[in-house]
C-alpha cells in the first residue's frame, strides 16, 4: 500500500482546493506516498506535460463553477493521456450543489484514459458573487480537514487494490409516484 508515487493535479481560484489538495497530499505523504502537486489553475502550467508515467496513480481537484469543473479544464482534460493510469477526483463547491461536475469530469478522465476509482466533494467557502453575501466563510476547517485525510487513505486503498473496481454512477432511486 505504501510507497506509491501519486501526483495531485489542482485548480484553484480561490485557495480553497489547493488547501485541500495540500491535505491530501500530507496524509499520502503520511502513508509514505511520495507526492507531487501540480497546480494547473495558470494558462502556463496547463501548456506544460504532466509526467504522467512517472507516477502509479493520480488525484485530480477543482472547484465547481455553474454545475460544472472550470471550462478551462474541461477544454484541458480531453488533451491527456492517462495510459490507463488509476486516478481519484475531487470537487470543491460553497453553493447549493456540485452539480454534475462528478459525472462529466469522470467522463472526460474516462476519455483521457485514466481509470477513475474514486469521488468525493469537500464544502468550502463561497467566494465569487457580487451581492457580498457569504456562504460557509468558516470552511474548510479542521473537521472537513479530517474527512480529506480519509479520503486519501480510501484513495491509496483504492490504488493499492489489485483490478479495484472502476468509478461507477449509478441511476438515482425513482420514488414510485
Amino acid at each position: 500500500m505504501s510507497g506509491q508515487a501519486i501526483g495531485v493535479v489542482y485548480f484553484s481560484g480561490t485557495h480553497v482546493t489547493k488547501t485541500y489538495a495540500e491535505v491530501i497530499g500530507e496524509a499520502l505523504n503520511g502513508l509514505d506516498c511520495t507526492v507531487k502537486l501540480f497546480n494547473v489553475t495558470g494558462y502556463a502550467s496547463r501548456q506544460i506535460p504532466l509526467p504522467i508515467t512517472d507516477f502509479q496513480a493520480w488525484i485530480f481537484g477543482f472547484p465547481v463553477y455553474a454545475d460544472f469543473a472550470p471550462c478551462v479544464i474541461n477544454d484541458w482534460l480531453p488533451t491527456l493521456e492517462g495510459n490507463s493510469k488509476p486516478c481519484a477526483q475531487f470537487f470543491t463547491y460553497g453553493a447549493r450543489t456540485s452539480g454534475y461536475a462528478h459525472f462529466h469530469t469522470m467522463q472526460l478522465l474516462g476519455q483521457a484514459g485514466f481509470q477513475v476509482l474514486l469521488s468525493a466533494e469537500f464544502l468550502g467557502r463561497h467566494s465569487f458573487n457580487v451581492g457580498g453575501w457569504q456562504i460557509l466563510p468558516d470552511r474548510p476547517g479542521q473537521q472537513d480537514f479530517v474527512v480529506a485525510k480519509q479520503y486519501a487513505t480510501l484513495a491509496l486503498e483504492r490504488f493499492s487494490t489489485p483490478s479495484p473496481p472502476v468509478f461507477q454512477l449509478q441511476k438515482p432511486l425513482l420514488v414510485p409516484g
